[in-house]
C-alpha cells in the first residue's frame, strides 16, 4: 500500500495530482479545505489537501471481478489484510493529524498498524473474518457460473448486479435544472461529462461541477469590451423589446467611455414613441456633457450622424419592439441598416426561455452582432442567458447587474457567466 499526501490550490488541480501520481485505483481517504500563506490570516489564499492511497481492495466492478476469477486467487488474506491495515492507517492518521504540535513525519510514524496488531487485535479479527465470508460468497458464485458455462446451461443468479454509476450527481443536477438550463443543453453537458466511477463519493460532486463549469463556458462566445479603433468612428445601436434597459446601458456605457476610457462620446435616440424616452436620455447626456441628437427619420439619422463624424463613438437608442410586429421588425431593421452600426441585442435575464428564443430568432432579421443581458439582479435563475447564449452562438458582450449609473455593468465572462449559473448568484448583485 502506498499513502501520500496533496496539496493544491483547487480540489480539480489536487485531483489530478492523485490520479497522475498514484494512477486512476487511487483512493480518497480525506479531502480537506484549508487556508494557506499570508500574515495573521490576511490575504490567505484557498488551498485543498487530500490523503490518498493505493492498493486499498474496493468493491470490483464486472471487469475486475473477471480478472479475478481467471486468477483463480487461492487465499485472499493478503489482501484483507491490506484492506484493514489501509483502513486503520485512515482512522489513525485522521487522529493524529487532529494535533497540530505534532509534526508531519511523527504524525505518519504513529499512523502505521504494527503486522502482529493486525493479526491479533479483535477488530482486525472481526473483520478478516467478515471480508473472508464475502470472498467465499463470491468464489461459490464463480464456481457456479464457470459450471453452467461448462454444461452450456443458463447459469442459477448469484446477487442482483451493481446498479449502473450514474454520469451527473443528483443534487447537481436538480441544482442545473432549477437554474432553468435549457433540456437540450443539459442533456449535450451530461453526455460530455467523464466517467466518476473513480472517483470517491464526496469528490464525484466536486469533480462533475468543475467538468460542467468547464464545459458550459466553452459553448459560450464573448466578445470582450468595445473597442474603438484611434481614428475611426465607431457606431453602436441597442435593439431588443421593450422595457428591457435599453436607455440605462446606453447611459452606462457612454458614461464609462467618456469618464473612464477619455473617449468622445455622442448619443443618438431614435426611440420617440415612448414617453419622456428623449428626455430621460438627454438628461443622461447633461450629466456626463455629452452631445446629443433626436432622429423621427431616416433622413435625421444621417444628418445626425454627420455631426458626430469626429467622434470615438457613438451609441443609438432605438424604441422598444414587440418582436412579433413584423412591419415594426422591417421598420427597425432599415434604420439600422442606414446607421451602418454594431448592433447589440438586450434581452432581460429573467425572460422565460421560450420567449427569449423567439425574441433572438425574430431579432436577427434585424442583424444582431451582439448579445447584452440586463437586468441579472431581478432573477434568481441564469441557465436561460446561458442556454441562448450557447445555442445561437452569437457572442455576448454586456452582462447589467442594477440600476447604478454607471457601476452596474460588467464585460461578458463565459467562465464567470458558467460559475453564476452553478451556484445561481451574480457577482455584483
Amino acid at each position: 500500500m502506498k499513502l501520500k499526501e496533496f496539496f493544491a490550490g483547487s480540489l480539480r488541480e489536487c485531483l489530478e495530482q492523485v490520479r497522475s501520481d498514484l494512477g486512476p485505483d487511487a483512493v480518497i481517504l480525506e479531502t480537506k479545505k484549508m487556508k494557506t500563506g499570508g500574515i495573521l490570516g490576511l490575504r490567505a489564499k484557498d488551498s485543498v489537501r487530500i490523503l490518498a492511497a493505493t492498493g486499498i481492495a474496493v468493491t470490483d466492478s464486472p471487469n475486475r471481478t473477471e480478472r479475478r476469477e481467471s486468477a483463480q486467487v487461492a487465499s485472499p488474506e493478503p489482501e484483507i489484510r491490506a484492506a484493514v491495515a489501509a483502513r486503520m492507517v485512515a482512522e489513525r492518521y485522521a487522529a493524529a493529524s487532529a494535533s497540530s504540535g505534532q509534526a508531519r513525519e511523527q504524525r505518519f510514524a504513529a499512523v502505521a498498524p504494527d503486522p502482529q496488531e493486525l493479526r491479533y487485535s479483535p477488530d482486525a479479527q472481526r473483520t478478516i473474518a467478515r471480508l473472508e465470508d464475502e470472498m467465499r460468497a463470491l468464489k461459490q458464485g464463480f464456481d457456479v457460473v464457470r459450471a453452467a458455462v461448462q454444461t452450456r446451461q443458463a447459469p442459477t443468479p448469484v446477487r442482483e448486479p451493481a446498479a449502473e454509476t450514474p454520469r451527473i450527481p443528483a443534487e447537481l443536477e436538480a441544482r442545473l435544472r432549477a437554474a432553468d438550463l435549457s433540456e437540450t443543453l443539459l442533456a449535450a453537458l451530461i453526455r460530455k461529462l467523464p466517467d466518476l466511477s473513480g472517483w470517491g463519493p464526496l469528490a464525484q460532486t466536486e469533480v462533475a461541477e468543475n467538468a460542467l463549469r468547464d464545459l458550459m463556458a466553452a459553448r459560450v462566445a464573448v466578445s470582450g469590451a468595445l473597442d474603438p479603433v484611434p481614428g475611426t468612428r465607431k457606431v453602436v445601436a441597442l435593439v431588443g423589446p421593450t422595457g428591457v434597459g435599453k436607455t440605462t446601458t446606453i447611459a452606462k456605457l457612454a458614461a464609462q467611455y467618456a469618464m473612464q476610457h477619455k473617449k468622445r462620446v455622442g448619443l443618438l435616440t431614435m426611440d420617440t414613441y415612448r414617453i419622456a424616452a428623449v428626455e430621460q436620455l438627454r438628461t443622461y447626456s447633461q450629466i456626463v456633457s455629452l452631445p446629443l441628437e433626436v432622429a423621427h427619420h431616416k433622413a435625421d439619422l444621417v444628418k445626425a450622424l454627420d455631426k458626430f463624424d469626429d467622434l470615438d463613438l457613438v451609441f443609438i437608442d432605438t424604441a422598444g419592439r414587440s418582436q412579433k410586429n413584423t412591419s415594426q421588425v422591417e421598420e427597425l431593421r432599415g434604420l439600422v441598416e442606414t446607421a451602418c452600426c454594431e448592433t447589440h441585442l438586450v434581452l432581460a435575464a429573467g425572460t422565460k426561455l421560450r420567449d427569449m428564443q423567439d425574441q433572438v430568432k425574430r431579432f436577427s432579421r434585424v442583424g444582431v452582432d451582439r448579445l447584452l443581458f440586463s437586468k441579472l439582479d431581478e432573477t434568481a435563475s441564469y441557465g436561460t442567458i446561458l442556454s441562448v447564449a450557447a445555442e445561437s452562438g452569437i457572442p455576448v458582450s454586456y452582462l447589467t447587474t442594477g440600476q447604478k449609473v454607471p457601476e452596474d455593468i460588467e464585460v461578458a465572462d463565459a467562465m464567470g457567466l458558467a460559475t453564476t449559473v452553478m451556484h445561481g448568484a451574480c457577482v455584483g448583485v
